[in-house]
């Protein structure tokens, strides 16, 4: 008789981690590099490719072959250029059921947080704002801040920073410009990232000061009525107003 023996190979079946995280990456810092690790705990023979979205890059062409038993250690890249969160599903070998998720959350390289939005009045007349700077980078940063046009906030150097620095800045308004300003931005710029904060600068408080004050002189009994001047000059930024108050004169200043 004659026999026939068939030999019947498993199907290839693919082995791939659920995720690959890269973490937290700021804009602009060097890439993070993660190996994706694949193996074939199947028989026969897969093979497929491996193609993520931008920010998300493969070193070499991500193409694969694996018989049974083998594996393949394949480079990927994160380099973000925006801000946000990232979450994307690959399928490394068409047909077979594995996905692999790569994630990563890319920061701004900076954080700018205003102690307040408006300019506060200081003693001397002029008015500042205070604004808390942080690099969030891994490599040294730095920050311009720029003002709008015909702005009365003093220009500021640019601010250098070193990984992971804060500091406090403070913007000042000199004491010549005491009026009301409109709302107006203030934009924190480095390395293609902006960061823009809105200000309001509330008009310094009226404060008015005596220049001449009423002075009568001598009143003979057969003069008229004599005259005299209030002179007040206001020294704030708001407008003063009032009126002046009659008050009972006494006997000596009648007729």
């Amino acid at each position: 008789g004659v026999v026939t023996i068939r030999i019947l190979d498993q199907p290839a079946m693919l082995l791939a981690p659920a995720s690959l995280d890269f973490g937290e990456v700021a804009v602009g810092d060097p890439p993070v590099r993660r190996i994706l690790e694949l193996s074939n705990i199947g028989g026969g023979v897969i093979q497929g490719f491996v193609k993520p979205p931008e920010p998300f890059t493969v070193e070499g062409d991500g193409s694969f072959v694996l018989p049974r038993g083998q594996s393949t250690r394949i480079p990927i890249i994160f380099a973000p250029r925006k801000v946000g969160a990232l979450s994307f599903p690959i399928q490394p070998a068409p047909g077979d059921s594995a996905v692999v998720t790569l994630r990563g959350e890319a920061l701004a390289p900076f954080q700018v947080s205003p102690a307040g939005d408006s300019f506060a009045p200081q003693q001397d007349g002029s008015r500042t704002a205070q604004v808390d700077v942080s690099n969030l980078s891994r490599r040294p940063l730095q920050v311009s801040v720029v003002l709008p046009p015909d702005s009365p906030v003093e220009p500021l150097p640019d601010l250098v920073f070193a990984p992971g620095e804060s500091t406090r800045v403070v913007l000042y308004i000199p004491a010549d410009d005491k009026k009301h300003l409109p709302d107006f931005d203030l934009r924190f710029e480095s390395d293609g990232h902006a960061e823009t904060r809105r200000f309001s600068a509330p008009a310094i408080p009226a404060d008015l000061l005596i220049v001449t004050a009423p002075d009568f002189g001598e009143i003979g009994a057969r003069r008229g009525i004599p005259r005299t001047m209030l002179i007040l000059r206001n020294t704030g930024g708001a407008t003063a107003t009032g009126k002046l108050l009659k008050t009972k004169l006494r006997e000596d200043f009648k007729g």
